[in-house]
């Protein structure tokens, strides 16, 4: 896996989906829930976070395992849920 082209790719959706949750704020249809596009657009850009990788996972070193599915990389949100003892900082 090629994490620094992982970055850049969901770095470019979350400023795609950014721009249309503004979009979407600016709308005056009053048959549309924005407040349910909201959640939904704030859950796809948790999941997308939750997907970045940006920290050698401290478990395996890099080699791979079950906590970073095999690519040797977590988000520092999981990162930062790992137990103190592999805190790479």
């Amino acid at each position: 896996m090629d994490a620094e082209k992982q970055v850049k790719q969901i770095d470019e959706i979350r400023a795609i989906l950014a721009r249309c949750a503004l979009l979407a704020t600016k709308l005056e249809n009053p048959l549309l829930d924005k407040k349910a596009i909201m959640l939904s657009m704030d859950a796809v850009d948790q999941a997308l976070k939750m997907g970045k990788p940006e920290v050698m996972c401290g478990y395996c070193s890099g080699g791979g395992c079950r906590a970073c599915k095999d690519t040797g990389w977590v988000s520092t949100i999981i990162a930062s849920m790992q137990p103190g003892e592999f805190d790479a900082s």
